[in-house]
């Protein structure tokens, strides 16, 4: 009985701990990967254990805002930066992996990549300016996901009249592409680039829509596409390797990999809505080669954290009595939804 009890107490302090922990849980270290046949049972267990988490979090944020509900946001804001930092470090290692798999030189590929680092944030300022020639959208692409991608882009400060929407053709659907972001070069010195976002037709929900657009939107925003064009260009010139050479390097597997995460964590960052669309999508749908448990645990980490900021932002105003009432009434919601 005394072992029962004692073991009790041990996981009750436990799952405490691992609740407030900002580091991936030891559930999740040995969570299989790849496998299509377990991916949505291995995230209807994360599923549940992030809601216990989320339980214990309110519990704990609630005793936090007694003292002061700046303090509870300041906390929850310094999670979702740790968040963020994790998956800007995870493409800046990747690129040094390229570098040291290929032996390029410190100072000549920095250099470059620091231009590069500068044309992004121009290509950025551009697109957010007035546009004499404005980009016409594809008449085939549904009006419902052309609003909600220029809602996105209008939310990042992006004028929609710079990036031109497309609908994909069936050949690209039949290969299973969901969408693309894509970079063209210029002949005008005024914008030496254009950007085009191709979408889907076919959404199986508004999640899916609005989750597939924001993916899209991010790569635009952090602007994936130049940094893999000058990887593969650099690497093309200055070591004759060709790009099909290229897609078998585990380091640039990696960099497209952490394109990929950002594409969803970064945009989960940026609007609580996104972030609980993009946790209903990767419930049931992996991207293969790419996004598995682990990318949906931190979705839903977001997503609870975006709660719980939602959640102190209601004691402020309403107290706390109603502000759990209703927090906890959307979580049981949410939970057999």
């Amino acid at each position: 009985m005394k072992s029962i009890t004692f073991l009790a107490i041990f996981m009750a302090i436990s799952s405490y701990y691992t609740a407030l922990s900002t580091t991936i849980p030891w559930y999740m270290k040995d969570v299989p990967h790849m496998n299509h046949k377990w991916y949505k049972a291995n995230c209807t267990t994360i599923r549940y254990r992030q809601y216990a988490r989320t339980f214990i979090k309110q519990a704990y944020y609630l005793t936090v805002t007694q003292k002061s509900t700046d303090i509870a946001l300041e906390k929850i804001d310094a999670e979702l930066e740790v968040i963020s930092d994790k998956f800007v470090n995870k493409q800046n290692r990747a690129i040094q992996k390229i570098k040291e798999k290929y032996d390029l030189d410190d100072d000549h590929f920095g250099k470059h990549l620091e231009a590069i680092n500068m044309i992004n944030k121009l290509n950025i300022f551009m697109l957010k300016q007035d546009t004499v020639d404005p980009r016409r959208h594809d008449e085939n692409l549904p009006q419902a996901v052309k609003e909600i991608t220029c809602t996105l882009l209008k939310k990042n400060g992006i004028n929609p009249l710079n990036v031109k929407l497309l609908a994909l053709d069936e050949k690209e659907i039949d290969l299973g592409l969901q969408g693309q972001a894509i970079l063209a070069m210029n002949t005008t010195k005024e914008n030496p680039f254009s950007h085009t976002i191709k979408l889907t037709r076919n959404y199986v929900n508004e999640y899916h829509a609005l989750s597939n657009c924001a993916h899209e939107v991010e790569h635009l925003l952090q602007q994936h596409m130049m940094t893999d064009l000058f990887v593969t260009e650099y690497l093309q010139k200055h070591r004759n390797i060709s790009s099909e050479n290229l897609e078998t390097c585990t380091a640039y597997k990696k960099l497209k990999k952490s394109q990929e995460q950002q594409a969803e964590i970064f945009a989960a960052l940026r609007d609580p809505d996104v972030a609980y669309a993009m946790t209903k999508e990767r419930r049931d749908y992996e991207y293969p080669g790419y996004l598995y448990e682990k990318h949906y645990y931190y979705l839903t980490t977001i997503h609870m954290l975006w709660t719980l900021r939602s959640y102190i932002a209601s004691v402020q105003t309403h107290g706390t009595f109603k502000a759990t009432k209703e927090h906890l009434n959307t979580l049981m919601e949410r939970l057999i939804s």
